[in-house]
């Protein structure tokens, strides 16, 4: 399996909590998190994708030049909608096409090289770091959510959906 594979499998994830949550928790300030809300956590995994899908035709991406949705941190249902248009768009990506990387910290501006599949493989692992902090946060304020055994921990994805 591809890890664009991968990340449609984690989206779906997403969709699952995002289905069972009502807007005040969704929304809901979290002091063990930095006063981040779980809907500030799913606006981040999906404007980081976004970043990608939008920006790798050009061939350079920077994850810092996001399009800010705060209505992706609002509304749960708007959330799940953006990420059915992530997952088609992610579909479209050839994962060997190389790509350039900008980031704070390059060197003297310098890009890094890099390549599609590379870039879904890091936004993977952003995923899986967004969820623990996600399920944290659900095993605080929503107990009542019933999460994936897999949720939240790269290792304990199905194997169904690991890339090969």
């Amino acid at each position: 399996m591809k890890f664009g594979e991968v990340i449609v499998t984690l989206l779906e994830d997403a969709k699952f909590y995002l289905r069972q949550i009502n807007e005040s928790v969704y929304t809901r300030p979290i002091r063990l998190l930095f006063n981040a809300s779980v809907g500030h956590h799913t606006q981040h995994i999906i404007e980081s994708l976004q970043c990608l899908v939008a920006q790798a035709p050009q061939g350079v991406i920077n994850y810092n030049e996001r399009v800010y949705d705060n209505e992706i941190a609002q509304d749960p249902y708007y959330a799940i909608e953006v990420i059915d248009h992530l997952i088609v768009a992610l579909k479209t990506l050839d994962e060997k096409t190389t790509v350039s990387i900008l980031s704070a910290y390059n060197q003297n501006g310098q890009p890094t090289a890099s390549n599609i599949e590379r870039e879904l493989l890091y936004n993977t692992e952003h995923i899986n770091h967004h969820f623990s902090l996600i399920k944290i946060a659900l095993s605080m304020e929503a107990p009542y959510i019933q999460l994936p055994s897999h949720f939240g921990a790269a290792s304990l994805i199905p194997k169904s959906a690991q890339a090969s």
